[in-house]
């Protein structure tokens, strides 16, 4: 296993993967904790997301008090985002006690077609642990100002409403959420899988059921390809099998789901640890965890054809990895995927039809307990972005792809 530690960036690319060669170094070309979001200490939930030449948009939650008392929840939601080598200032959306602030369901943002950028976020809907629901701001100006929207969802019960992916879509942009609209106590139902377009004026639309029986809280994941919206997450059959679907919106319409891999993890629970997605054109990857017959891997399925058919997919770790994977294609159509290992620490690694190159790279200043939450990844032209928790503080690398190819040689 190839070990990446943190290094200085410097202006001479060959001199930096030089160096990183002979320390056995880091990921690279971060410039140290200059690189770092501008979050306090504290902060938690970072989530990533593309704004084409415009950046990199990043939110998370922090403390609203810089030495908070025991038992103060209050929360502020802060947007940034980065351009070259530099995090704009940060800005805060929101601020509260009312948050459902978790380790897994984050905030997150998503900018249209049109240079709007959506960021929702979650709050309470009731006094039950997990009655809460997906608040939407919009921003018409870059991120310099900002409209509350209000609810995402067309229900309003005190019940989850969470784990929601994005993508941009003609006129606006489209959510995907689980919705436990049918497990209030009074109906006693199973989480659905939803979806709905809010316009680029800030209207949500009527959400669409796209799955009526889903796993309760493991994470959605949503890629753009050139046919449509695609959305994976872990589907839940009468006998409580949990696997990896996938579902495609289609000229017809939405597709039945599909599941990616047929692992068959029979779990009478959830295991919060969904699956990830990114697409370019015709070329899907998904990651995903999987612990079927007790034995944990994680595992990453290529398609060439907008998601309609996977190859088999190839396993990256199957030494029982913790999970909470996240994947990226990058510019010339390697998937990237991105997970916790068992000892703790994350993984990075290359995979291509013909399966994983090389040895997976290890990325040792993530921390395995679950307040470090699930960490982030993102290609950035020919980059990596990498954004992660670890000792209550938000990190970032971002690790040049030529870096990585030269190192592994």
């Amino acid at each position: 296993m190839t070990h990446l530690r943190v290094q200085p960036c410097v202006a001479n690319r060959k001199s930096s993967i030089a160096l990183a060669v002979l320390l056995s170094v880091h990921l690279g070309c971060s410039r140290g904790s200059d690189f770092d979001p501008p979050a306090v200490a504290g902060a938690m939930a970072p989530a990533l997301a593309s704004a084409g030449d415009q950046g990199i948009l990043l939110t998370w939650l922090e403390p609203s008090n810089s030495k908070p008392s025991d038992g103060d929840r209050s929360r502020m939601l802060r947007f940034s985002s980065l351009r070259g080598n530099d995090w704009s200032a940060p800005v805060t959306l929101s601020v509260g006690s009312s948050f459902f602030a978790n380790w897994a369901d984050v905030p997150g943002a998503v900018r249209s077609s049109d240079g709007n950028i959506f960021v929702h976020w979650l709050e309470k809907l009731g006094d039950a642990t997990y009655a809460y629901g997906v608040q939407l701001t919009l921003s018409t100006d870059d991120g310099e100002s900002w409209e509350p929207i209000g609810l995402l969802h067309d229900d309003a019960s005190p019940v989850e409403h969470g784990f929601v992916s994005w993508v941009p879509v003609a006129g606006g942009v489209r959510a995907f959420w689980l919705d436990g609209r049918e497990m209030a106590p009074s109906k006693g139902g199973p989480m659905q899988l939803r979806t709905a377009v809010v316009t680029d004026s800030g209207v949500p639309q009527t959400s669409i059921l796209l799955d009526d029986r889903v796993c309760e809280c493991c994470s959605t994941d949503a890629a753009l390809t050139r046919a449509g919206p695609v959305v994976v997450y872990r589907d839940r059959s009468d006998n409580e099998i949990r696997d990896i679907a996938l579902i495609r919106q289609t000229d017809s319409g939405w597709s039945d789901p599909a599941i990616v891999g047929s692992d068959g993890w029979e779990i009478n629970g959830c295991p919060v640890n969904g699956p990830a997605v990114a697409a370019a054109k015709e070329d899907v990857a998904v990651a995903w965890f999987t612990a079927a017959e007790g034995k944990s891997q994680v595992q990453v399925a290529l398609s060439e054809d907008g998601g309609r058919s996977f190859a088999t997919p190839h396993v990256v770790d199957e030494f029982l990895p913790m999970g909470r994977v996240d994947v990226a294609l990058d510019s010339e159509g390697t998937a990237w995927a991105l997970w916790m290992a068992r000892a703790g620490g994350g993984r990075l690694q290359s995979v291509i039809a013909g399966g994983p190159q090389g040895e997976a790279l290890s990325i040792d200043t993530i921390s395995a307990t679950r307040a470090s939450g699930f960490p982030k990844l993102i290609a950035d032209s020919d980059n990596l972005l990498l954004v992660w928790r670890n000792d209550g503080t938000l990190r970032a690398s971002r690790v040049p792809l030529l870096g990585i190819s030269e190192t592994r040689h």
